[in-house]
């Protein structure tokens, strides 16, 4: 198993303990658009889409153009998280701005 993979395992594991609905989103040619994020779900009525990256990685140009996309066409976040603690931040904040 790669690192990415192991890490998207406990990014899925803490978001599902905190709430909403969460899934890994497979990519292959038989399965997916190129550039949707690894991990989408909803939390508080609001699509959320997280890539994961080992950390130190970046966006491709292909995955920050569709990411740019998804913002675009409503309510919607869309962010690289590197650990399980950026995905949970990310989550924060939402419920910061919903307070």
């Amino acid at each position: 198993m790669t690192l990415e993979k192991r890490l998207q395992d406990r990014i899925l594991r803490a978001l599902r303990g905190h709430g909403g609905w969460w899934v890994k989103f497979h990519v292959g040619p038989r399965y997916s658009t190129a550039g949707v994020p690894d991990i989408i779900g909803s939390y508080g009525g609001v699509f959320v889409g997280l890539e994961v990256k080992r950390p130190g990685g970046k966006l491709t140009k292909l995955q920050a153009a569709m990411h740019r996309k998804m913002v675009a066409e409503g309510d919607a976040i869309v962010e690289t998280v590197h650990s399980p603690e950026e995905a949970l931040a990310v989550l924060e904040r939402l419920e910061a701005n919903n307070d």
